[in-house]
């Protein structure tokens, strides 16, 4: 579980160890040990928490794995720990060397020599007696072992694959020192082309390849003022310039990139080689004062996500910012970025149990995609006040609240699936043909009462055959000329929030209709309800299309421009408008950007509504729009994109009551900071 609070780590002196993303170091703990041995602290730099730790000795790349030593000196006791859980067994007649990268498999030292000791299973020995450990490969497959020379240091060093069993020498010259290897089995050495590692000389690093084929990686006598350091994966070094300026070379290329600024003091680089985490401490090291703590990202290599996979991210809203302390539910835009891969997220009350839906889905990594969520806060518990979010892929989350609810008017539920058109999760073929309405029925079902007058939904296409869209309105009405939902290309999942009135007459009384303009399957998920007259829906009215033709592929609205939207007093709108439920899509963007809806008498906030991926594409997000009230852009709202692109805002209903406040979009997490 993740609870979002200013970062405040104290400081830790010595950071020893960075975890992949940058959000967790291990350094020196203030706490005591009986034994005399150093203590170690974990500390989550998203979260402020810390996890006291005996001296650790390895870690995996996440830091959740630590190999940690307590005992005396002369009888060390080594244990595998999960910071995370507090699994913990004892590592008997072993002496660990290093860990993968996994924390699953240690390259260790006993019962007659080197082996490969997996966390469980049965460990695999090196065919040579009498070498020592050096380096272990990301995956566990490749180690490199010294043959010791008679004074001092390694007469050769071995290539070891661990899976096969051969073996091989790499180095028999006591002038190479070899330090790493990478998953393919290449090995980093420094090699004195004169001297020796005792006497010194001229040094330079090489890259061997399993084929014996070698790069230079840094050049003779490169000016170090620090010890390096080098990536699990042997793909950067990583060192202080005479001006303590951090210098990273990518050693398959050879490729450098330095900091512009100075590293005062402590430093450590993350094992993926992504960046490099500097510190420079509080003055006298004061509690109170936390350190500068920033990174140098390496050209080329994104930033891991911060939160996990499937990890429970608590977000306090009632009573935080400008949201009432009496909130009931919450309206937010929820934007999924960098993921690791195809996934989604669900965003429910936190004192519920997480439930089978979905607010947010991306299709592939990399990539930013925003939606509209109406979320029930949980009203008892540790974490009353809050809503949470879990993402079934590795991402960064970024929250923003628009707005919230107070008395009864309307109801959030835990979201619950009301219609799923697919024949299992796994179905690709669409069973929702080209123009067919399928129709959902809602009043009094499941949690929604019959004399809803409205629902919040989630409304998800998925296995599309091609680029279209979708509409959302009450069955009793002719289907309007707009969209709720956009897919750009087939076999795409795309979601988007619905606030949808719902059918009062007729055959389909109690539902709401969804029409696709191609073949695609639907999923339907609710949010919530409305009833009595606070929120009014209409059917979808086209406020703003400045496309010239649906067919046009040139943006006529520039970056940075604003585009102002009447919409009080407008059609169905009436003049005493406070908010405005809108669909807000953007068409043919000329590059990646985003657009910001806010009230136009107010400042354009640090927030986003919806992103554009790149160019030519089209995304639409649902927002609750306050409307200006005073000024000259009175009884407006205003759109902002960032990038080049057409804008379109369907009009699906207001708010005129007071049980909905709008605010101006405020950020209240953003896990990349």
């Amino acid at each position: 579980m993740v609870v979002p609070v200013p970062p405040s780590a104290p400081f830790a002196e010595g950071i020893q160890l960075v975890d992949a993303t940058g959000r967790f170091y291990i350094g020196s703990s203030d706490v005591g040990d009986p034994d005399g041995r150093s203590r170690a602290v974990r500390v989550d730099r998203l979260t402020g928490a810390r996890v006291e730790l005996p001296e650790v000795l390895l870690a995996s790349n996440d830091l959740r794995w630590v190999i940690t030593v307590t005992g005396a000196f002369g009888s060390p006791v080594y244990r595998w720990t999960n910071v995370d859980t507090g699994e913990s067994q004892t590592l008997s007649g072993w002496s660990p060397a290093v860990m993968a990268a996994d924390g699953q498999s240690v390259l260790a030292t006993g019962q007659g020599g080197v082996s490969v000791v997996p966390r469980k299973g049965t460990p695999r020995r090196a065919p040579t007696a009498g070498a020592f450990a050096v380096a272990l490969s990301p995956n566990a497959r490749w180690a490199v072992l010294c043959v010791p020379n008679v004074g001092a240091g390694c007469a050769s060093y071995l290539r070891w694959d661990t899976i096969l069993g051969n073996v091989e020498g790499i180095s028999a010259d006591v002038r190479r020192i070899a330090y790493a290897v990478a998953d393919d089995g290449a090995v980093l050495q420094n090699e004195w082309l004169t001297g020796d590692p005792f006497l010194g000389g001229d040094m330079h690093g090489v890259r061997i390849g399993i084929d014996g084929s070698t790069t230079e990686f840094l050049p003779v006598n490169a000016p170090m003022t620090s010890a390096p350091a080098v990536s699990a994966d042997a793909s950067i070094f990583a060192y202080l310039d005479p001006s303590r300026r951090l210098t990273l070379i990518d050693t398959r290329t050879g490729s450098r990139t330095t900091s512009s600024t100075s590293v005062d003091t402590s430093w450590a680089l993350a094992p993926t080689g992504a960046f490099a985490l500097k510190v420079r401490p509080a003055p006298n090291y004061l509690p109170d004062r936390p350190p500068t703590i920033t990174m140098a990202a390496v050209p080329g290599r994104p930033l891991a996500p911060k939160v996990r996979t499937g990890e429970r991210v608590v977000v306090p809203v009632s009573g935080v910012g400008s949201v009432a302390a009496d909130a009931t539910s919450v309206v937010l835009n929820v934007t999924v970025t960098n993921p690791a891969g195809p996934g989604y997220a669900t965003v429910w009350p936190c004192d519920r149990a997480k439930p089978a839906a979905s607010n947010v889905n991306v299709g592939s990594a990399a990539t930013t995609v925003a939606n509209a969520v109406i979320a029930k806060v949980a009203g008892s518990g540790s974490l009353a006040g809050g809503v949470c979010v879990a993402s079934s892929v590795a991402a960064e989350l970024v929250i923003d609240v628009q707005g919230y609810f107070t008395g009864s008017s309307y109801t959030g539920v835990t979201p619950d699936r009301f219609l799923d058109t697919r024949d299992g999760e796994t179905d690709l073929v669409p069973n929702v043909a080209r123009g067919q309405r399928v129709v959902v029925a809602v009043s009094g079902v499941g949690s929604v009462p019959d004399d809803a007058t409205a629902v919040a939904l989630n409304v998800t296409l998925t296995n599309p055959s091609g680029p279209g869209y979708a509409t959302v309105w009450p069955c009793d009405r002719p289907r309007p000329d707009a969209s709720n939902v956009n897919v750009t290309a087939s076999g795409a999942t795309v979601a988007n929030a619905v606030i949808a009135a719902v059918a009062g007459v007729g055959a389909s009384a109690g539902s709401v209709c969804v029409w696709v303009s191609t073949a695609s399957d639907v999923i339907v998920d609710v949010q919530g309800y409305f009833t009595g007259s606070a929120y009014v829906g209409i059917v979808p009215d086209r406020f703003v299309d400045t496309r010239d033709g649906d067919t046009d592929g040139i943006p006529n609205v520039g970056a940075g421009d604003v585009v102002e939207v009447p919409v009080a007093g407008v059609g169905p709108v009436p003049d005493d408008v406070r908010s405005v439920v809108v669909n807000v899509t953007s068409t043919n963007a000329g590059a990646a950007g985003y657009l910001t809806v806010w009230p136009c008498d107010q400042e354009r906030p640090e927030a986003s509504n919806l992103n554009m991926t790149g160019p030519g594409v089209t995304v639409a997000n649902a927002a609750i729009a306050t409307v200006a009230t005073a000024g000259a852009g009175r009884g407006s709202i205003c759109v902002y994109t960032s990038t080049d692109a057409d804008v379109i805002v369907d009009v699906q209903g207001y708010f005129t009551g007071t049980e909905y406040t709008g605010l101006s979009p405020a950020r209240t997490l953003d896990t990349r900071a």
